[in-house]
């Protein structure tokens, strides 16, 4: 029974060990795809839901890789719990290259959540571990910074974000970094309408985007400079027209320049121009450009003598629009989350109606075993029956036989084939091998006896194996006491004196004697045919 149980063990350690590197093979192979296919490395993710089932290293690994691939398909994830553990899996680990990973993470859960001071504790903790060496880094991370202070949906702290671009800026490698950090700062600037300060940095960013004038940077650089109030007409004229002729941006911004310095026919004519570059693909045009459209068509329409800005009325939808967007993904996300979890409690039914399955068939196959068992015990059972009832016919057939040579000679058969199916009856049962694993302990044993519990159950086992056996001996004997009788049945079993006295809690020397008395006690054939085999 304990080596059965072992090997359950090993079995359910097993299998254990295999279904934690089956979810491994899971995590490398989710991991290997979430670059080039995002949406696929998310699905197999899923797979391991729910994923408390999952380790510490597992859930934090997880965590990192579902992130990442919502991230990279503009998902939200900002009810995902496992980024917590992965953050405190990886610093308790002190992982600083999984930890930089998963602030940086968090900072954009937080986004979604709308925490924008949690958001900029993550980017400073991101900024921390990584010292002054990596300028890539710092940059990027001072960037994300200044852009969560002038987001059009967030608590706008201009003064910060200025703060913050002006670090990038210290950190900036190449010409693109610089133009994007001086063009945020001078967009601040304009914000707080410190428009001669705005000018002079966006500027700045214009003449080191002159190697990229076909981007879009550089197009959106161009046009916040011309809309700044106060800028210089000509210097603005000149920068736009090296911009596209198609460009819907450019047509506007002319509008409104000239509507600020008074050249109202030529503002007319962009505006025209807009309109009918507007209509000829509305749908290819965001709702911001549609509203600074209809304020140009408004301002040429009524020629007001005051100063007008394209930014005006257009951070108000920026703000709805992004608000809008969030919402939505929140949504998406939501729904997600609700599917997975109907998923997985559909998953679990069937799982639980195999279950039962299972073990309904387990129970049927069982009680048919278990008939299927007790039918061949009765069958042995009467089978051996009816071989000694018919070997008691041939013995009291035998003693009305006359010659008494042949009486003993034939009695003698008899009794060897009824201990022989009694012995065998004995084996059968599994007490014949447990003597024989005690009669091989015998030399490593220090001679105690069985415990009498355990001498009186190897008894009754004895006796109910070989009853008709001490009928015989009871028969051919007189006062055999049942010492004597369990003597008698260890003898024919061919048990030596050690392992005998052991089970009869008795020394050898005790045995011996026993033996000896029995002489008188048996008649000679029976004595002969017990002890003298």
């Amino acid at each position: 029974m304990r080596n059965i149980l072992y090997v359950i063990i090993l079995v359910v350690a097993l299998c254990a060990c295999n279904n934690s590197t089956q979810k491994d093979r899971i995590l490398d192979t989710a991991e290997s795809m979430a670059v080039e296919h995002p949406d696929s490395a998310q699905t197999i993710l899923e797979t391991l839901y729910p994923y408390s089932k999952l380790t510490q290293q597992q859930r934090a690994r997880c965590g990192i890789l579902l992130a990442t691939v919502k991230l990279q398909q503009n998902k939200a994830f900002a009810s995902d719990s496992l980024l917590d553990n992965s953050v405190s899996y990886f610093r308790q680990n002190c992982d600083s290259i999984e930890l930089f990973k998963a602030y940086q993470l968090k900072a954009y859960q937080a986004m979604w959540r709308g925490q924008q001071d949690s958001m900029s504790y993550y980017l400073q903790q991101s900024i921390n571990m990584i010292g002054e060496g990596d300028k890539t880094q710092l940059y990027s991370l001072y960037m994300k910074l200044a852009d969560i202070y002038c987001e059009p949906s967030a608590e706008k702290d201009y003064n910060k974000a200025i703060l913050y671009a002006r670090k990038a800026l210290t950190y900036a490698e190449t010409a693109q970094q610089k133009a994007y950090a001086l063009h945020q700062i001078g967009a601040c600037y304009g914000f707080i309408n410190e428009n001669d300060s705005a000018l002079v940095y966006i500027a700045r960013a214009i003449d080191f985007s002159q190697q990229n004038k076909g981007e879009s940077n550089y197009t959106t650089y161009v046009l916040n400079y011309a809309n700044t109030l106060g800028v210089n007409y000509e210097k603005a004229k000149s920068y736009l027209t090296e911009l596209p002729e198609n460009s819907l941006g450019k047509l506007i911004t002319l509008g409104f320049l000239n509507l600020n310095n008074r050249h109202t026919g030529i503002a007319k004519y962009f505006c025209d121009k807009a309109d009918s570059l507007y209509s000829s693909a509305p749908d290819k045009y965001s709702i911001n450009t549609y509203n600074s459209l209809r304020i140009l068509n408004a301002c040429v329409k009524y020629t007001l003598g005051e100063e007008v800005s394209a930014s005006e009325g257009i951070s108000r939808n920026d703000s709805i629009s992004q608000v809008i967007s969030r919402k939505e993904a929140l949504n998406s996300e939501i729904s997600s989350n609700n599917l997975l979890l109907q998923k997985h409690i559909h998953e679990s039914q069937l799982r639980t109606q195999r279950k039962i399955v299972i073990i309904l068939s387990i129970v049927f196959f069982g009680i048919i075993l278990f008939f299927l068992y007790d039918r061949n015990n009765k069958k042995r059972y009467i089978k051996i029956r009816k071989e000694l009832d018919q070997i008691r016919v041939n013995q009291i057939e035998l003693q009305s036989i006359d010659s008494e040579n042949d009486q003993n000679s034939e009695l003698t058969k008899i009794w060897k084939k009824r201990a022989d199916i009694c012995r065998d009856n004995f084996i059968r049962n599994g007490w014949m091998k447990k003597l024989q694993i005690l009669e091989g302990n015998d030399k490593h044993s220090n001679g105690s006896f069985l415990p009498p519990a355990e001498r009186d159950r190897l008894r009754k086992q004895l006796f109910e194996e070989f009853t008709d056996m001490i009928i015989d001996i009871k028969a051919a004997g007189i006062g055999v006491n049942l010492d004597d009788l369990t003597l008698c049945l260890f003898c024919l079993l061919k048990i030596n004196n050690t392992t005998i006295s052991k089970c009869m809690g008795a020394s050898e020397n005790a045995i011996r004697t026993r033996k000896s008395r029995l002489k008188e006690k048996l008649n000679p054939q029976m004595y002969q045919f017990i002890f003298g085999r």
